[in-house]
């Protein structure tokens, strides 16, 4: 168990596959349907989500909207569903290497959510 500051949070495994369907061609806009996670953020809080992807050149939009889990809101072990939204951009700096920014709101049971910001660098071989 994981806990901290006054609305501690209960940290267990929880296995969920990561299956997502990609409709569309991805040089162009595609729409992602998935259940799991789309990104590291969600990989702890997985859930059923919708995305939308635009490549325009190099850059890169992603929008992601779904039901996110939670997992043990203000020390409670109850599993709820949460929307979260989730807004990036990534830049291709070569075929090999990426970075990226993002922002994200997620409502927590009776909180009035969380703000979370990112920056990314991806290296692929």
């Amino acid at each position: 168990m994981i806990s901290g500051g006054i609305n501690a949070h209960l940290a267990e495994l929880m296995l969920l596959p990561d299956v997502a369907l990609r409709v569309g061609p991805r040089s162009i806009l595609f729409l992602t349907l998935g259940l799991g996670a789309y990104d590291a953020p969600t990989s702890l809080r997985p859930g059923l989500y919708a995305g939308l992807s635009v490549p325009v050149k190099r850059l890169t939009a992603f929008i992601h909207y779904g039901l996110h889990f939670e997992l043990g809101c203000y020390g409670l072990t109850v599993l709820q569903l949460d929307p979260r939204l989730d807004f990036s951009l990534t830049y291709a700096v070569s075929q090999a290497v990426s970075v990226g920014v993002g922002v994200a709101s997620q409502s927590s049971g009776d909180a009035n959510g969380t703000l979370e910001g990112r920056g990314t660098v991806s290296v692929g071989l």
